[in-house]
């Protein structure tokens, strides 16, 4: 029997490990249904629950109902038509919940389907249908909303893949997800979007592949695409991306902060084309391909291209730009490429703001022209950035590219670093601004070049700037380590803490905190 619809005071009954104020919320809330009219209807195969069948359950939803899979192995997929549902785990937050609560593909050729409605999808795991030559999800005219999941192992085998999400003409939130080992023969192993609205955060992409086979060699690695959005307005931040590119093309906008893309196989680790508005800040984008003839960071073609605070890593070229262009760099590492920046065409074909930043490592630095000569663009640095640990390629004594190893290093700056401190000075960086891990942006009154701000020394409770009121964070970074993480967690105690710059955090730094912050004068009334 389906939940029973409420009669004023709740969604439904009986639901258990579900505080009801919660469901409550969901109904009338993400979908703008009233509560009297929404029902849970939980599911369980061995007959527990209101139904035993997923499928039918979704089918015989009302608009707004929320569909609560016990944990369990799901063999079946369902279609939501016209009407917007939420299906969801018992417990989404609990990562054992959600590997034990699967909607396995294995046995199912078709995918999840979601035409002009919505999908809360929430707390599970749907896998295998890489072995019936599935998606997971194929929506059109959609709303998605989808957290904590995990799709693994799925797959589509056509031109505009979307390994395991297709998107036409829809929306897409996508939070705290990992997509792990899907397929696709070309655009988009992991997601496809076509004239769409993706929002994606906190998101892990790893192992998703194309199984394209090229015609000509210039085609081996074009085509690999772990995401593709054409005409899509794309937002992503807090993202991890190891594998295959991603393109972005005829995008009315792109906004990336706080991400790490590893381009393993492909020309590029991220591409941008015919996009007004394009912004990239606070992100590592390193290109290792194969060999160190490895492709470009990011390339851009007819694109307004703002670089703000990122380290661009690896691979022949850092960032190339096709006409018509514009480009603005500005506090960026350009760290181990074979060339830094690469313009294409001829200076009349784009425009180019590109200061303070660091080039080094590089084989020729920053060029202007691909064929007509080489140039040095000032008010950039050329020093050693003073890396923690600088990435290495492992020739294997070879002449062969195919098995040569990069191994990446650790970008972060390390105290005696000259980047810290000589980034833009009239760039404006609100209070909330953060870098690549979290941490306030713009410490000790400047910012620093880079995806990384060296706090500054004795900021133990991460506010940017040390104070008197770091007095008290000092203490518990020596006293409970655990216990400071917890109650400051946009510290950099390891960083911060060690004010003597001996390498450790220990009682030897207290002399130098205490002259530190005599020198300030204590506001604290």
């Amino acid at each position: 029997m389906h939940g029973a619809r409420a009669a004023g005071s709740g969604c439904a009954n009986g639901v258990r490990s579900m505080p009801l104020r919660v469901l409550i919320q969901w109904c009338s809330v993400a979908f703008s249904v009233p509560v009297s009219l929404c029902a849970v209807i939980v599911v369980d195969p061995a007959g527990g629950g209101d139904e035993v069948s997923m499928t039918r359950a979704v089918e015989n939803a009302a608009n707004g109902d929320v569909i609560v899979l016990v944990p369990a192995v799901y063999y079946s997929t369902f279609d939501v038509i016209d009407k917007s549902v939420t299906v969801r785990s018992i417990d989404p937050e609990n990562p054992l919940i959600v590997a034990a609560t699967v909607i396995d593909r294995r046995f199912e050729p078709r995918s999840i389907v979601v035409i002009g409605g919505g999908l809360e999808l929430s707390g599970v795991t749907v896998r295998d249908g890489a072995l019936q030559e599935t998606r997971a999800i194929t929506a059109r005219f959609a709303h998605l909303a989808i957290a904590n999941c995990v799709f693994q192992n799925n797959g589509f085998y056509v031109e505009q893949s979307g390994g395991a999400i297709y998107l036409n003409d829809s929306t897409i939130s996508l939070v705290n997800c990992a997509l792990l080992g899907n397929r696709g023969y070309t655009s988009g192993s992991a997601i496809f979007a076509n004239r769409c609205h993706l929002e994606i955060n906190r998101c892990w992409f790893e192992g998703n592949q194309t199984t394209f086979i090229p015609r000509f060699p210039e085609e081996e690695h074009s085509r690999r695409r772990t995401i593709v959005a054409r005409s899509s307005q794309i937002e992503m931040a807090d993202t991890t991306i190891i594998g295959e590119t991603v393109w972005i093309d005829g995008s009315p906008s792109v906004e990336i902060e706080r991400c790490r893309i590893y381009q393993l196989a492909g020309v590029q680790a991220l591409g941008i084309g015919d996009c007004p508005s394009a912004i990239v800040r606070d992100s590592l984008i390193l290109s290792i391909g194969v060999g160190p003839e490895s492709g470009t960071a990011c390339i851009t073609s007819g694109c307004n291209l703002s670089l703000t605070g990122c380290a661009i890593v690896g691979g022949t070229i850092g960032v190339s730009t096709q006409p018509p262009w514009i480009l603005t760099a500005r506090g960026n590492l350009f760290y181990q490429n074979g060339y830094g920046v690469i313009f294409g065409d001829t200076p009349e074909s784009g425009y180019y703001t590109i200061r303070d930043n660091c080039f080094f490592g590089s084989i020729w630095g920053a060029m202007l022209m691909r064929y007509v000569g080489f140039i040095d663009i000032p008010g950039n640095l050329r020093v050693d950035p003073r890396v923690v640990t600088p990435g290495s390629w492992d020739l294997n004594g070879t002449p062969e590219s195919a098995d040569d190893l990069y191994t990446p290093g650790d970008y972060r700056l390390r105290p005696d670093s000259p980047l810290i401190n000589a980034g833009p000075t009239d760039l404006v960086y609100g209070p909330d601004a953060r870098d690549f891990f979290g941490r306030v942006r713009v410490a000790g009154g400047r910012v620093d070049i880079g995806y990384h701000e060296y706090p500054e020394a004795g900021d133990l409770d991460g506010d940017g700037n040390l104070t008197w009121f770091d007095v008290d964070p000092f203490v518990l970074a020596l006293l409970d380590p655990a216990a400071h993480a917890v109650q400051f967690p946009l510290a950099d105690r390891e960083a911060a803490g060690d004010v003597n710059r001996d390498g450790r955090v220990d009682l030897f730094d207290i002399p130098a905190f205490v002259d530190r912050v005599s020198a300030i004068g204590d506001p604290r009334p």
